[in-house]
C-alpha cells in the first residue's frame, strides 16, 4: 500500500494509483502535510498538538489532536499512520510527494497547497523558498565567470579556481565546462594542478559517453599520481577508472582494479569512495546483496567525510536498495541524501535520487508515476547533456512500460537505447543483460 501526494497547487492525494477524495477539514491536510515534511522522523503528541492548534488550550489541544488524527485514518486508510509510546509518523516507507504543478513545472513556495492557510504550512513554505537555489545560481555562474577571466590572465591560476571549485563542475553546461577546460590545458605534467585536471576531463567524457577517451584520461590520471607517490590520488583516481570500466561492461578488468586497489594500497580500509565503487561493481554484476552488504560496512566511516562524499554515498545507496527491492532502506536512505543536498550545485545527484524514486514508485505499482518520472529523467539529461543519465532513464522507462504491460512499446524502447549505448560501451554489464531479457522476453 503506498500514497503520493501532490503539492503544486491544489493538495491531492493518490492511493495505490487512486486519487483520493479532500479531506474532511482543512486542518487534516495540514496534519498530514506537516507530517509528510518530518518524513521518517518520529513526533510526539505534544509537538504536533502545537503545532496544529497554537492558539488553543492545552487540554483542548490534546481532544482536537484525537480527532483529526481520527479523521487522517479515515481519509487515507487505517494503515497511513505509525504509533507508538505516544509518537507519531506517517507508515514508514509508503508516502511519497512532488512540487509539480499541472503544467510539470515546479511549484514555487507560494503555490505548495495555496489552500492551506496555516502557520505550520507557512514554516514549510518557507523552509522552501527558492534563495538558496537562486543564490546557487549565481554562485556556479560567478565561479566560470572566475576561472575563465583568470584564465585568459595566467592559465595556471584559472586551473587553480577550475580544481578548487571541482564541486561545481557537474551544474556547468556542457559547452560551458569544455571552454573552460581547453582554457586551463596544462603543457605538461610538471604543471600545477595536471592531474586534477585531467580527472576533471575524464568527467567532461563521461557526460559524453566517450568511454574509449575516459579510460585513457582516467588512466594517465592514475600513472602521474602513481608517478608522484601521492597515495590518496592514486586510490581516487583507480576508483575512478573501476567505475569507467564498470560502465564500459569490461567486468574483468573493472576486477583486476579493484585487486590491484586492495592488494597494493589496502583502498577497501582508506577510502570511501573506493568501497561505492566496488558496491557498483557488486550490483553490475547482478549481486544485490553483496552490493548492499559493501555500502553498509562505508556507513561507519560517514561522519569523518564531507558533505559531496556523504550525498554521493547516500545517493548511490538508495539506487542500490530501491533495485534490491529493499524498499524501507531505499526510503531512508533518500531521506539523508535530501538532507544534504543543494540545488544546482548537485544536480546530477538529484536526477540520481528522482531515479530512485523512480524505480521505488515501479516496485509499489504506482507504474504511471514511475513511467512519468523516467520520462522527465530522460528529458532532463538530454537538455544537460549526460549520455549515460539517458541510457539509465530510458533503462528504467522500458521497466516500468513492461511493469504496467505495455510490451512492444517497452522492447522498442529498449532496443533504441540498447543500440546507442552500444555504440559507446563495449558491451552490457550482467545486470543489464538480466534486465534485458526480462524485457524482451
Amino acid at each position: 500500500m503506498s500514497w503520493h501526494v501532490k503539492l503544486g497547487g491544489q493538495l491531492s492525494v493518490w492511493k495505490d494509483g487512486s486519487e483520493l477524495p479532500g479531506p474532511e477539514n482543512k486542518t487534516v491536510g495540514v496534519l498530514l502535510v506537516g507530517l509528510l515534511f518530518r518524513g521518517s522522523d518520529w513526533s510526539s503528541r505534544h509537538d504536533l498538538a502545537n503545532l496544529l492548534y497554537p492558539d488553543s488550550e492545552e487540554h483542548s489541544k490534546r481532544t482536537a489532536l484525537r480527532q483529526s488524527l481520527l479523521r487522517l485514518r479515515r481519509w487515507c486508510g487505517p494503515d497511513c499512520i505509525e504509533e507508538k509510546q505516544g509518537l507519531t509518523r506517517l507508515s514508514g516507507g509508503a508516502w511519497s510527494y512532488d512540487l509539480t504543478l499541472s503544467n510539470g513545472e515546479g511549484a514555487l513556495a507560494s503555490m505548495i497547497a495555496p489552500n492551506l492557510d496555516h502557520p505550520w504550512i507557512e514554516a514549510i513554505r518557507q523552509s522552501l523558498t527558492p534563495q538558496k537555489q537562486e543564490q546557487a545560481i549565481e554562485a556556479v555562474e560567478d565561479f566560470a565567470t572566475a576561472v575563465g577571466h583568470a584564465a585568459s590572465i595566467d592559465k595556471d591560476t584559472g586551473r587553480s579556481l577550475l580544481v578548487g571549485g571541482a564541486a561545481l563542475i557537474q551544474s556547468l553546461p556542457i559547452e560551458q565546462l569544455r571552454n573552460l577546460l581547453s582554457m586551463t590545458q596544462p603543457k605538461d605534467r610538471r604543471d600545477p594542478f595536471t592531474l586534477e585536471h585531467q580527472q576533471l576531463r575524464a568527467h567532461y567524457y563521461e557526460r559524453l559517453g566517450c568511454y574509449r577517451e575516459i579510460k585513457e584520461t582516467g588512466l594517465r590520471a592514475f600513472r602521474l599520481a602513481t608517478q608522484q607517490r601521492k597515495q590518496e590520488a592514486m586510490i581516487t583516481s583507480g576508483a575512478y577508472m573501476l567505475f569507467y570500466e564498470i560502465e564500459d561492461g569490461q567486468m574483468g578488468e573493472a576486477a583486476a582494479w579493484i585487486d590491484h586497489l586492495q592488494s597494493r594500497l589496502h583502498a577497501d580500509t582508506k577510502s570511501l569512495f573506493f568501497i561505492n565503487a566496488k558496491a557498483a561493481y557488486h550490483w553490475n554484476m547482478n549481486r544485490h546483496e553483496e552490493a548492499i552488504a559493501q555500502m553498509n560496512q562505508g556507513i561507519k566511516r560517514l561522519p569523518s567525510t564531507d558533505r559531496a562524499t556523504r550525498l554521493h554515498f547516500w545517493v548511490n545507496y538508495s539506487v542500490l536498495c530501491a533495485e534490491a527491492r529493499q524498499l524501507d532502506q531505499a526510503d531512508e536512505a533518500l531521506e539523508e541524501a535530501r538532507k544534504l543536498v543543494i540545488d544546482q550545485f548537485d544536480r546530477w545527484r538529484i536526477l540520481t535520487m528522482k531515479y530512485a524514486e523512480a524505480i521505488l514508485h515501479m516496485h509499489r505499482r504506482n507504474c504511471d508515476e514511475s513511467i512519468r518520472m523516467f520520462e522527465s529523467l530522460a528529458a532532463a539529461n538530454q537538455e544537460h547533456y549526460s549520455l549515460p543519465g539517458i541510457w539509465y532513464a530510458n533503462e528504467g522507462l522500458s521497466d516500468a512500460l513492461m511493469s504496467r504491460g505495455d510490451l512492444a512499446e517497452a522492447r522498442s524502447i529498449w532496443l533504441a537505447n540498447e543500440k546507442s549505448r552500444l555504440s559507446f560501451c563495449t558491451r552490457l554489464t550482467p545486470r543489464l543483460q538480466a534486465r534485458r531479457s526480462r524485457v524482451l522476453r
